[in-house]
């Protein structure tokens, strides 16, 4: 395989195929022409084998093409992160991209982003108790806590034989 300014392995072009096969029918060793093409040997062997099956030009890759590119994959997962109590339908709306939820959701999870409940519920602040004891004591006395009957967790049944 020839590889890239950046050294990365890349797809022979057409004319290094041609290149290869020509060379290899004017008796030239493959070490030889992998040398002189910067390609592998074992690039340069399979040149000169889809030669032999007249298979020389660059056939289309299968499947359809991406939606994403890296860019929009990495924007999703930074919006993910950013809120992670987003829901898909609200990263999919932040996003501005003309995907579907579940696209995303794909997405997020092929970057290890999976959806999970918090570990404990968050610590009330100082601000929130008073708040909170502040409406207790406001409504404590109204006629709606009547209609309630508060148990200790012990299930009850009128009229009924339970299991104890």
């Amino acid at each position: 395989m020839p590889k890239d300014k950046n050294g990365q392995r890349r797809e022979a072009a057409f004319e290094e195929r041609v290149d290869v096969i020509e060379r290899r029918a004017a008796r030239q060793s493959y070490g030889k022409i992998a040398k002189d093409l910067g390609m592998t040997k074992s690039g340069v062997s399979g040149s000169c084998r889809i030669g032999r099956q007249n298979k020389i030009y660059n056939a289309p890759h299968p499947g359809a093409p991406k939606k994403l590119t890296g860019n929009d994959e990495r924007y999703l997962c930074q919006l993910s992160t950013r809120n992670p109590r987003a829901t898909l339908r609200d990263i999919t709306g932040d996003s501005q991209l003309n995907v579907s939820e579940r696209l995303v959701g794909d997405t997020l999870r092929k970057h290890h982003l999976y959806v999970r409940v918090c570990r404990r519920k968050p610590w009330l602040d100082k601000d929130s108790r008073l708040r909170r004891k502040q409406w207790a004591r406001v409504h404590k006395d109204k006629p709606m806590w009547r209609k309630y009957v508060y148990t200790d967790e012990v299930s009850s049944k009128l009229g009924q034989a339970t299991n104890a």
